[in-house]
């Protein structure tokens, strides 16, 4: 085996950063114009213009954000499949303290991934061996479930259970603000939880609302199980 082949094995896996910059600068017009009040009027562009000048004054880093690119994502993946089959070649899936990008999909191919510290944003989950996972410390926000093993359910609300969802109400007479209260019937209101995170994957939230079937897969903070008291 040649030396060549030995560095391509053993080199590190690029982690992907998004990198966003402040830029300040300013753009300068030189018009032809009736008077003030035209140039009021008028943007630059729908004048006269004689000159115009771009002057750059400044550029600061604003903020990173380590996300898991599509591309690092592949490779990765590709490294972990050989892991699998023999840990003293491949590499674990193993990302810290990073932004799942939003809409992704995690499969069976992840099991026995390690997700520490990690944001995951409309993350689809499917065919998931969540026992497998190392999702310590990590969040989940409007995430799916699908056929996936190692999570707990529970029930937040027994199906045929009667609530209110707390909605505004705009009153264009008096331009106010008010809010009413819409029974719905629980259909079904499960939340997913995996112990390897320590906290909630996804809801499954079914109810229905005025003969018609509404579908979540989030908890809705204004649903609730009895109406508030009227103030004398």
């Amino acid at each position: 085996m040649s030396l060549q082949k030995n560095v391509e094995e053993t080199k590190k896996i690029k982690e992907s950063f998004r990198i966003r910059y402040r830029e300040t600068s300013a753009l300068t017009y030189e018009v032809r114009a009736e008077d003030m009040q035209e140039v009021d009027e008028y943007s630059p562009d729908d004048l006269e213009v004689m000159n115009e000048d771009n002057e750059f004054i400044d550029s600061d880093r604003e903020d990173v954000e380590r996300f898991l690119s599509n591309e690092e994502d592949e490779e990765r993946l590709h490294a972990h499949e050989e892991w699998k089959k023999n840990p003293k070649e491949g590499e674990r899936f193993h990302i810290e303290e990073c932004a799942v990008e939003y809409g992704s999909k995690i499969t069976a191919e992840y099991d026995g991934a390690e997700f520490i510290d990690c944001v995951f944003s409309h993350t689809s989950f499917s065919g998931v061996n969540f026992e497998t996972l190392n999702l310590d410390g990590s969040r989940f926000s409007n995430c799916t479930v699908e056929k996936c093993a190692g999570l707990m359910e529970e029930e937040y609300a027994k199906p045929g259970s009667l609530w209110f969802l707390k909605e505004r109400d705009w009153q264009a007479k008096t331009k106010d603000t008010h809010y009413k209260y819409t029974p719905v019937i629980i259909k079904k209101w499960i939340s997913y939880q995996a112990e390897s995170a320590r906290c909630e994957i996804a809801h499954h939230l079914e109810f229905l609302k005025e003969n018609k079937m509404r579908k979540y897969h989030s908890a809705i903070s204004n649903l609730i199980k009895e109406l508030p008291c009227k103030k004398d």
